[in-house]
């Protein structure tokens, strides 16, 4: 399959921003919204917006590790971007705590990298870190070897966490599973598909084909949750809750996340630079509306989403506060970029100037 890059670029750029959004819409369900306080009426959008956050999780990996997959040597100036990044936000965040008057200091707030403030992007940093070494094995082992590695992740952090969590309702709850395996995982299997796709059959299986694998999976993730949620059974000792699938390693979000990834490789999108602009606000998005202390102002007071609890249009307006805090991200990113870029230019013509 002959994907040209810059067809994969405003693809993959695509699918980031709908990932994001994604990820937004879960945080104002499962922060904004106390799930004891909806009417029925209002429980069973609430359980299929849950799945979103960690399919846009999983699919943000599985980009990475395409992208990186190839890549010799990291490069220090996107790590000490990316730290610039979260202290920007974090400071951003304090000050509309301040503003609010419902900042109180802590010394964790000094270290956001360190203390985890943002999981995600703690454990991103980790694995670009060490993609060094994971790129050397990954690229010096052979298709067959690679492939049954991959396998040997899905076995033990996806398949079998999932049949065998039914017993007390935890697909994550395996005490060999953590999340920055599980993201090495996703990692790696990006990688794959970037150094095979020309000797992967469901590369070349029809649009037709994968949008029915996906709406198989969506169709049984909507009649499970249908199901359990009308029944609300506990057989036999087994905790099933309608949310059972929204962990990122049950096998349903992996299959989900990787068929989605794949319609995307395959989209036929030239390059957009509407498109590429949009996606480089995507870690902006994440890191404004992500800050731990930041939760209730953002969704209790900025975005007061929980006062619509009892409304028939409570999921519409958890997709309009969602888009607004993306287009407020957006525009943060786009202002910071200038400025950066004024800034570089002011440097550039100071010293044109000091060599002349």
């Amino acid at each position: 399959m002959n994907l040209k890059k810059e067809k994969i670029n405003s693809s993959l750029n695509l699918l980031k921003i709908i990932a994001i959004f994604m990820i937004v819409i879960f945080h104002c369900v499962y922060k904004g919204i106390e799930f004891a306080k909806l009417p029925e009426y209002n429980k069973f959008l609430y359980y299929i917006f849950f799945h979103f956050g960690e399919l846009g999780v999983n699919i943000f990996m599985i980009i990475s590790g395409y992208f990186l997959i190839n890549k010799n040597q990291i490069e220090k100036k996107k790590i000490f971007k990316l730290i610039f990044e979260i202290y920007l936000y974090s400071f951003i965040a304090i000050a509309i705590l301040f503003l609010f008057n419902k900042y109180t200091f802590d010394i964790k707030d000094i270290f956001p990298v360190n203390f985890s403030y943002y999981w995600y992007i703690t454990d991103y940093l980790i694995i670009y870190i060490f993609s060094t070494y994971i790129n050397k094995l990954a690229n010096n082992i052979n298709q067959n070897e690679y492939k049954k590695l991959l396998i040997l992740f899905i076995l033990l952090f996806s398949l079998f966490p999932t049949f065998l969590g039914i017993f007390d309702g935890n697909i994550e709850g395996f005490e060999y599973y953590n999340r920055i395996l599980w993201l090495l995982f996703l990692y790696l299997l990006g990688g794959y598909f970037r150094l095979y796709s020309s000797k992967m059959s469901i590369l070349n299986y029809s649009f037709k084909k994968l949008f029915l694998i996906l709406t198989l999976c969506i169709g049984f993730l909507v009649s499970f949750i249908l199901f359990s949620y009308l029944s609300n059974f506990y057989t036999i000792n087994l905790k099933i809750l309608p949310v059972y699938f929204w962990q990122p390693n049950s096998l349903l979000l992996l299959v989900l996340s990787t068929i989605i990834f794949i319609i995307f490789l395959k989209l036929n999108i030239k390059s957009n630079s509407f498109i590429n602009i949009i996606s480089k606000s995507v870690f902006d998005i994440y890191l404004l509306h992500e800050y731990p202390k930041l939760v209730n102002v953002l969704w209790y007071i900025i975005f007061p989403v929980s006062k619509h609890i009892n409304s028939k249009k409570l999921y519409a307006y958890v997709i309009f506060y969602s888009l607004l805090i993306c287009i407020l991200g957006i525009v943060i990113s786009i202002i910071k970029n200038y400025m950066f870029k004024l800034i570089n230019h002011r440097k550039g013509e100071i010293y044109e100037k000091n060599l002349n």
